[in-house]
């Protein structure tokens, strides 16, 4: 996600193109205050709880963590 608008969408995707990054990016989004993104790439796993299950921060394994999240039930 990133918190630039739409306005400045092209000159965004320009930039990720020309570092190779090719995962999904949504535009104009809140979520990086919401969570606590410091900078960038950064990895998050969203519980069902809404809650952050685990990030880089936490280290620990990645596929443990999303496995872990996909398994709970959401209250």
């Amino acid at each position: 996600m990133t918190r630039e608008g739409k306005a400045k969408k092209q000159q965004t995707e320009d930039w990720l193109k020309k570092h190779g990054i090719t995962w999904l990016t949504g535009y104009g989004s809140k979520v990086n205050e919401a969570y606590g993104v410091r900078g960038i790439p950064t990895t998050f796993v969203i519980g069902a709880d809404d809650k952050v299950a685990w990030n880089d921060d936490l280290g620990g394994d990645l596929g443990d963590a999303i496995e872990k999240a996909l398994a709970a039930k959401k209250k």
